[in-house]
C-alpha cells in the first residue's frame, strides 16, 4: 500500500511559509530581513491562499493550533516536509522549520549541529553539512544548507539528516521525539543529444530538481514527463512520485500535482492531454497547470485500461464495472468529436495482475498505426490472451507474437514492422528469433538499427563510470560502440524523427573527465 505522505492540502501541513511572518519581518526592497525584535514574535492566524510549485493550496493556521512540535519543509517543494527521508540536489538547498511553541534558538541550532554530528557514525553515508540560520520569529527558521562538492555526480552515496532532537522550547521543554529531514542527495539529471555516428554529443538542457526517471511522449521527443522521488528508501516499496512536464523546445518545466502516466486505470471521470498523458480528475483544490490540450472525459464505465492512438485522435479504452474482473468491452473514443464505438465483451479473460503483489494492472495498449496490440490474462494463471485490433478492418481478433504466453509481449518495432524486439523474447525477424540477448532499445528511425544502454563488465566494479551506448544492426548482426564510460542510470529518452540524434538522460557531464 501506498504510503499516504502527499497530505500536502491537510491543514497541519497548511502552514503557508511566507504568511508566518509578520509584515514588518518580511524581506524588505533589497532582499535582506530586518533583525528579529527582542520579544517574542508570533505569527497571525488570518489564512491566506498561494501557489506552491502549481501545486497544492496552503492555508496557514496560528503555530499554536499545530499537532506536532515542529514542521521542516524543503522550499523548493513544498510538498516534501518531515518526518521524510527523500532526495535532493546537491546544491544549496532552503528549508522552512515551523515550531508549535516559542523556542530557544541557541538550542535549536546546537541540537543540528550535534545530530548531523552523531549521524555520521550511524551511516557511512552521511555527512555534516554547512548550516546557515535565519530566525524570522520565535516560531519560524530557515536555514540554508550547504554541502561539499562530491568528486563525481552525487546518487545516493551522501546524505545528510536535519533533526530537532534535544532542541529546547523558550519555557525549557525538550523536544523528545522530533520530526526529521533525512535528505539523500542525487545530482539532478541532464539532457544530451548525441549524433547516430558518435561522434558528436551536446547538451540540450540541465535540470535543476532530482528527477530520476524521464520519459517521451512523442517521436520527436519535445514533451517529457519527469518524476522524482517523494519518499525515498532503498527498498522494493511503490511510493508515489512527484511529476513535471517539460517542453524541449521552450525549454519550459511544468510542474504537476498529480501523477502523469502514458497508460491510465482509474474512474471514468479522468482528463487525457493529447501530448501524451492521463491524469485522475484533480480535486477542486488542486491548481491544475492551463493548457489547451487537456480534455476532460465522464465516462460512465470504470477504466480498466486506456491509452492514446498513434495519431492522438483517440482513446483506446477497456471498460467495465469497477469490480469486474474478466471480458471487458473495448472502447474507442475521438478526443475532439466525443463520438464512442464500442465492442462489446472484446476483451475476454481476466484483468492483469501484478505477479508482486495481485493488484490489478491497466490494461496495455500498443499501437503502430495500422493495428493495436492488447493482453489479458487466464484466468488464475500469469499468462497472456493476446488481442490485435485492426483499424482498417475495425476488427478484433488473436495475436500471435512468436513468444510463449508466460512471457510480457510488450514489443518496440522497426518503422517498416520487419523487425519486433520483445521485453521477454529478444529480437526477431517475422517468426526467426535474430538475438536473444537483447530486451531493451530505440529504433532509428528507417533503418533497423536501435540503440540501446549497456553495461561494461571490464572496468572497475566500484566505478560509477560503468555504462556503454551501443548501436545493433539488426541487418547485419553488428554491433558498434557510440559511447563509452556513461554514468550510471543514463538512459534512452529517444531518437529524432530525422534518425541523426540519439536522446540521452545522463547525470554527469558527457564532455568532462570522468570524475568531474
Amino acid at each position: 500500500m501506498k504510503k499516504p505522505f502527499f497530505t500536502v492540502v491537510t491543514l497541519l501541513l497548511a502552514v503557508a511559509l511566507a504568511s508566518c511572518s509578520p509584515p514588518e519581518d518580511r524581506p524588505n526592497a533589497t532582499g535582506q530581513t530586518p533583525p528579529p525584535k527582542n520579544e517574542e514574535q508570533t505569527p497571525p492566524a488570518a489564512p491566506e491562499t498561494r501557489q506552491n510549485s502549481g501545486s497544492t493550496v496552503f492555508v496557514p493556521l496560528n503555530p499554536a493550533s499545530m499537532e506536532e512540535p515542529a514542521i521542516i519543509i524543503l522550499n523548493e517543494e513544498q510538498r516534501l516536509r518531515s518526518p521524510i527521508t527523500t532526495v535532493v540536489a546537491p546544491q544549496p538547498q532552503t528549508y522552512t522549520f515551523l515550531f508549535k511553541e516559542a523556542m530557544d534558538r541557541a538550542s535549536v541550532q546546537q541540537a543540528l549541529e550535534q545530530n548531523a554530528q552523531k549521524q555520521t557514525k550511524e551511516d557511512p553515508r552521511n555527512i555534516v553539512p554547512q548550516l546557515s540560520l535565519q530566525w524570522i520569529h520565535d516560531h519560524k527558521l530557515e536555514v540554508t544548507v550547504n554541502v561539499p562538492q562530491a568528486n563525481v555526480p552525487d546518487f545516493g552515496n551522501r546524505a545528510y539528516r536535519l533533526d530537532l532532537s534535544g532542541a529546547k522550547t523558550a519555557s525549557g521543554k525538550t523536544l523528545t521525539e522530533a520530526p526529521f529531514f533525512h535528505a539523500v542527495l542525487y545530482a539532478p539529471p541532464q539532457l544530451w543529444r548525441i549524433s547516430t555516428d558518435g561522434k558528436h554529443k551536446e547538451k540540450l538542457h540541465s535540470f535543476e530538481k532530482p528527477y530520476y526517471s524521464i520519459t517521451s511522449l512523442d517521436r520527436d521527443s519535445r514533451y517529457l514527463i519527469l518524476s522524482r522521488f517523494g519518499e525515498y528508501c532503498e527498498c522494493d516499496a511503490d511510493y508515489e512520485r512527484l511529476y513535471a512536464l517539460f517542453d524541449r523546445e521552450q525549454k519550459k518545466l511544468t510542474p504537476y500535482p498529480f501523477e502523469l502516466s502514458t497508460h491510465y486505470r482509474g474512474p471514468g471521470a479522468f482528463v487525457v492531454d493529447t501530448r501524451g498523458f492521463f491524469y485522475k480528475k484533480p480535486a477542486p483544490d488542486k491548481l491544475i497547470p492551463k493548457s489547451d490540450t487537456a480534455i476532460e472525459l465522464q465516462m460512465k464505465a470504470f477504466i480498466h485500461g486506456a491509452a492514446l492512438s498513434l495519431d492522438r485522435q483517440y482513446v483506446l479504452m477497456a471498460v467495465g464495472a469497477p469490480t469486474q474482473t474478466s471480458d471487458l468491452d473495448l472502447l474507442l473514443y475521438h478526443v475532439q468529436t466525443g463520438a464512442q464505438q464500442r465492442f462489446p465483451k472484446a476483451l475476454k479473460g481476466s484483468v492483469p495482475q501484478s505477479e508482486l503483489n495481485g493488484e490489478p494492472l491497466p490494461v496495455i495498449f500498443q499501437d503502430n498505426g495500422k493495428q493495436v496490440t492488447f493482453t489479458m490474462q487466464k484466468e488464475g494463471e500469469y499468462k497472456e490472451i493476446r488481442y490485435l485490433f485492426d483499424w482498417q478492418s475495425e476488427k478484433v481478433s488473436p495475436w500471435n507474437p512468436p513468444i510463449p504466453d508466460n512471457a510480457y509481449s510488450g514489443y518496440t518495432a522497426s518503422d517498416d514492422g520487419a523487425y519486433h524486439l520483445f521485453a521477454n523474447g529478444g529480437l526477431f525477424r517475422g517468426d526467426q528469433s535474430i538475438n536473444r540477448d537483447l530486451w531493451e532499445g530505440h529504433w532509428i528511425a528507417g533503418t533497423h538499427k536501435l540503440v540501446y544502454k549497456d553495461y561494461r563488465h571490464d572496468g572497475p566494479a566500484d566505478s560509477p563510470y560503468r555504462e556503454q551506448l551501443k548501436l545493433y544492426d539488426a541487418d547485419r548482426l553488428t554491433t558498434t560502440i557510440l559511447a563509452d564510460n556513461l554514468f550510471i542510470q543514463s538512459n534512452v529518452v529517444g531518437v529524432s524523427p530525422d534518425g541523426k540524434w540519439i536522446y540521452l538522460q545522463s547525470h554527469a557531464d558527457l564532455l568532462a573527465p570522468m570524475g568531474k
